[in-house]
């Protein structure tokens, strides 16, 4: 399928590029840029820290948070017309799993779109996003592996 090839193409770039940048734990918290927890038991942090972290948390699972990040990407979306050959793909949208791509596009017919994540090491993971045809296409991509080569 027409549709199933280009968006390897595309998703199998975007995971090269994010593999080649990102080697952070999935068990990291960060604030700007600057890691507060990583691969740490809570309880034995010291006190600020577990304040510092329990911030963080309450404000990312916070529904002003969720309604800020959905209308941003609500509004690239509407910034232009993206394609199966131009897809709109946000690393970690809500900034609750870095192992995770959002994906947004349209194609001029409707297809039932479908990936598969290979990694050294491990078993394919394979995903069907949309139980039936559409022309609109908006999920969120979940199986990468930390700190290896993902082909999607």
């Amino acid at each position: 399928m027409k549709i199933h090839r280009k968006l390897v193409v595309c998703l199998f770039a975007f995971a090269m590029m994010l593999s080649a940048c990102s080697t952070t734990s999935t068990a990291q918290i960060t604030d700007n840029g600057d890691a507060v927890l990583k691969n740490t038991n809570f309880d034995s942090l010291e006190s600020r820290t577990k304040k510092k972290v329990a911030s963080i948390v309450e404000t990312v699972y916070s529904t002003d948070y969720s309604n800020a990040v959905k209308e941003n990407i609500d509004n690239l979306k509407n910034k232009k017309d993206y394609t199966e050959d131009d897809m709109l793909i946000i690393h970690d949208s809500y900034g609750i799993n870095n192992l995770s791509l959002y994906v947004y596009f349209k194609t001029d017919k409707a297809v039932q779109v479908s990936y598969t994540i290979q990694a050294n090491d491990t078993s394919d993971f394979n995903e069907t996003v949309e139980k039936s045809t559409k022309k609109t296409h908006e999920f969120t991509v979940i199986g990468l592996i930390p700190n290896t080569t993902n082909k999607l």
